[in-house]
């Protein structure tokens, strides 16, 4: 599927550009890929918060400093205004080209898996410094914590709370990057196929088939080949008999309802 357009929020009103902003950024950057960036709109917002001179200065930072490489490739910036006539007027720039994102052609036409592509490889290297940092943070929390345990310290409370929060903060994240894991989905069918390999012909075991007809004796009256009564199954008989004998694998076995006067008969 070939899109037309993406945008790109972000707000004017944030003073810094670090942390989540910047991992934004380059995760879509990855997402798109150069070819696609073509087709990018870098649209700021809340130009309601800050003043004009404020506002122009931050914008000719993203412009010159954190969106210069994407600008280079062609991607263009817009203000929105929180109004209807803004948001068309950016809608509006759109040429109607449809262009390919990079994961797309990653995970399409080359079949990589999520954790492969540019972006997921991306993703799974932030989660990792950050799961890193989480466990270092419990770490230093649990030897403060046990330093003051002997001490009726305030801060105590204060402590514990914050490791609490924090190990549910690493749980969230272990669970995103597990999601990433090269283990987590196959990338092709084959792969389906050497985790879960067909069964060898040593280890299948052949029944050898047998008699499924009663015999007259224990035939019903009625009887039908499309009633239940089919289901009963039925060995060979003794090589010492020229007949079949009709024994049930199942005590439990039992005729069908409207049989069972016929059987009892």
């Amino acid at each position: 599927m070939k899109l037309s357009g993406l945008l790109f929020l972000h707000r004017i009103s944030d003073n810094r550009w670090s942390g989540a902003p910047n991992r934004n950024l380059v995760m879509f950057q990855e997402l798109c890929g150069n070819d696609a960036l073509k087709n990018v709109i870098l649209t700021t917002t809340m130009w309601d918060l800050v003043d004009e001179q404020t506002g122009s200065r931050r914008e000719t930072e993203l412009r010159e400093k954190y969106w210069k490489i994407m600008i280079s490739a062609e991607a263009r910036m817009a203000r929105f205004h929180r109004t209807y006539d803004s948001a068309w007027d950016i809608i509006d720039q759109f040429s109607g080209d449809r262009r390919v994102l990079q994961i797309q052609r990653e995970m399409v036409d080359e079949r990589k898996r999520l954790m492969d592509t540019a972006a997921g490889s991306t993703l799974f290297s932030f989660l990792e410094n950050i799961i890193a940092q989480l466990k270092k943070l419990l770490r230093d929390l649990e030897k403060r914590l046990r330093r003051n345990r002997q001490n009726d310290d305030p801060s105590n409370r204060t402590m514990a709370a914050t490791m609490s929060e924090t190990r549910i903060r690493l749980e969230r994240m272990e669970g995103q990057a597990n999601i990433l894991a090269p283990t987590h989905r196959p990338s092709s069918p084959l792969d389906r196929r050497s985790r879960n390999p067909s069964p060898t012909p040593s280890q299948l075991r052949v029944t050898p088939p047998g008699p499924i007809l009663p015999t007259a004796s224990d035939k019903p009256s009625s009887w039908s080949p499309t009633v239940g009564s089919i289901r009963n199954r039925w060995s060979r008989a003794s090589p010492r008999s020229s007949r079949l004998s009709a024994t049930p694998v199942s005590n439990s076995t039992q005729l069908p309802p409207e049989h069972s006067s016929d059987r009892a008969s």
